[in-house]
């Protein structure tokens, strides 16, 4: 098998190239752009970057339906904002 020897300059290229593609899907893709848990309703809301906000109630979502309200409340976006995460859950 053949070992890749990536040069600075090569390494810094293509980190570039994946920074300007990152940029791109984001500007044309919809993703996350906060979350938080309200813990009155019992359900997450999540404000999309295209201006929309999505709710959906926790106990439709696996995993969820009897978490601690102080569990829900650590809700995250995940670096691609294409999904949630919840650490203490492991969800």
């Amino acid at each position: 098998m053949e070992s890749l020897n990536l040069t600075e300059e090569m390494l810094q290229a293509e980190i570039n190239q994946a920074r300007e593609a990152a940029k791109i899907a984001d500007s044309q893709d919809l993703r996350a752009q906060s979350v938080y848990y309200d813990s009155q309703a019992r359900q997450v809301v999540i404000n999309l970057t295209n201006g929309s906000t999505f709710f959906c109630p926790t106990d439709l979502i696996e995993g969820l339906t009897n978490a601690a309200d102080e569990d829900l409340k650590e809700i995250e976006i995940t670096p691609c904002k294409e999904g949630l995460h919840w650490e203490n859950l492991d969800i």
